[in-house]
């Protein structure tokens, strides 16, 4: 297998893992558990989620305040998922999980929301080694030429 093949399922693996992640139990309130894709996609039905963000983070607090970095890395993650396993010798495809993982580690590390959740900094950390593995990837298809 060619360094960049390796490289890409790596990358496969890792926004598999960071898929995973959005959607096991993340923040933890009065005895309740929530995923960050459950809040995101029904938000309706976390009102107790809200509540308890609001009242730890003031009431300038809404979903719209956390809402894009999620939706965007996990879109990344997904069709990262895809492009890499069939395009795994292509440099380029790393590209993905570059972007996704900025667009996640930027949301963990700028939005307090997210810094309230139990694993937050696992979730950055997945989202940091995409980037590197990215950057790696491209810089091995660079050398090849």
């Amino acid at each position: 297998m060619k360094k960049t093949q390796t490289l890409n399922f790596v990358s496969v693996v890792l926004m598999a893992v960071y898929v995973i992640l959005l959607f096991l139990p993340f923040w933890s309130y009065d005895g309740i558990s929530s995923s960050i894709q459950s809040y995101i996609w029904f938000p309706g039905e976390k009102a107790d989620l809200t509540a308890y963000l609001t009242a730890q983070l003031g009431e300038s607090y809404t979903i719209n305040n956390i809402i894009w970095p999620p939706i965007l890395s996990f879109v990344a993650a997904v069709v990262g998922v895809i492009l890499c396993a069939i395009y795994n010798d292509e440099p380029l495809m790393c590209l993905i999980p570059i972007v996704g993982g900025l667009i996640g580690a930027w949301g963990y590390l700028t939005t307090p929301a997210f810094q309230l959740g139990g694993n937050w900094v696992l979730h950055l950390v997945v989202c940091i080694a995409m980037i590197l593995i990215g950057v790696l990837t491209l810089l091995s298809g660079q050398k090849k030429k």
